[in-house]
C-alpha cells in the first residue's frame, strides 16, 4: 500500500508505531506521540462539546509551544477542523 505521507500523516503513523519515543521537548516539559494524539483528541472532543463541527474553523493565537503541536494534529481527530498557523512578523532593527 503506497500511502502519502504528510507531516499529520508522519505524526498519526508515529503515535501507532512509536508510541512512547518522544515527539515533542519544550523546556523540562517531554511529550510521547500517544501523549501528543491523547492530548489532540482531549482538544478534539472538548470543540466537539463546544459545539465545533467538522469543516469549521477555529483560530489559535499562540507561541511557538507543545499546545500549538496538538492543535496541528487536531486534522488527525475524528473532529477534521481546518487548522491555519499565522505568524505575527517581530520587528527587527535595520542592519547597518
Amino acid at each position: 500500500m503506497d500511502a502519502q505521507l504528510t507531516p499529520l500523516s508522519f505524526l498519526r503513523r508515529s503515535a501507532e508505531v512509536h508510541p512512547d519515543k518522544t515527539a515533542v521537548i519544550h523546556g523540562s516539559r517531554r511529550l510521547t506521540y500517544r501523549e501528543l494524539a491523547d492530548e489532540a483528541q482531549r482538544l478534539a472532543d472538548a470543540l466537539r462539546s463546544a459545539g465545533v463541527a467538522p469543516g469549521d474553523r477555529v483560530a489559535y493565537l499562540l507561541p511557538n509551544v507543545p499546545e500549538m503541536v496538538v492543535a496541528h494534529m487536531l486534522s488527525q481527530t475524528r473532529l477534521a477542523t481546518m487548522i491555519r498557523t499565522a505568524r505575527t512578523p517581530m520587528p527587527t532593527p535595520p542592519v547597518r
